[in-house]
């Protein structure tokens, strides 16, 4: 794959909302080879009712999570939502830290910010 392929592949990685909150939160994981899997619901939960909840766990399982998957981005785990970096992270990773790095400088809707930060 060329230089230009792999970066059109993670702009499309990061393109939604959802999928950059779950790869920059890889990013952060400070134990990227642990066994402690991120869980990508606890990364995207809590944000609203209950039945916005059942319809963001349907995207996560049938959309975004596979689509990751299928480019190389994340490897799920055993549990149900449980995501590692996978064998192209390196194609993604520039992208995410700059990001992550100038996120204070970028429009807030680029970068969303976790609960947790």
């Amino acid at each position: 794959m060329d230089l230009g392929d792999a970066f059109d592949r993670a702009l499309e990685a990061i393109g939604h909302e959802h999928r950059r909150q779950l790869l920059l939160a890889l990013l952060d994981d400070p134990e990227p080879g642990s066994d402690t899997p991120l869980k990508a619901e606890s990364v995207l939960g809590g944000t609203g009712s209950p039945s916005d909840e059942q319809s963001m766990q349907v995207l996560l399982a049938h959309v975004h999570l596979p689509k990751l998957e299928s480019m190389g981005y994340i490897e799920r785990g055993t549990e149900r939502d449980a995501i590692h970096r996978g064998p192209n992270w390196d194609e993604v990773e520039p992208l995410l830290v700059l990001l992550r790095d100038h996120g204070d400088t970028l429009p807030s809707n680029w970068v969303s910010r976790r609960a947790s930060d």
